[in-house]
């Protein structure tokens, strides 16, 4: 179910003339580097384990930092009538 809406919820995102797709590509390329790569992760220790361990709290938080630092200003950018649908 989580999946499904995740697809939905991308559905409606505007890429184009945006970073959005990148935004996309990279959070989810980390949130599979658990399952992918376990022992990257392996000498993390305390809160910090249970953050690097889970994918979806490493692409929820790489989603949320690169739509700040690649998106800032793209909604002021757009005009009125085409506010730009930034990931979140």
């Amino acid at each position: 179910m989580t999946t499904v809406a995740g697809i939905q919820e991308l559905s409606r995102v505007k890429f184009e003339g945006t970073r959005n797709a990148i935004v996309v590509a990279v959070s989810v390329s980390v949130g599979v580097l658990p399952m992918s790569f376990p022992a990257l992760f392996a000498h993390a220790s305390g809160p910090l384990r249970l953050v690097l361990e889970s994918g979806i709290f490493l692409g929820a938080i790489t989603a949320v930092l690169l739509n700040l630092v690649l998106n800032r200003g793209a909604a002021d950018a757009a005009p009125a009538d085409e506010q730009a649908v930034v990931v979140h």
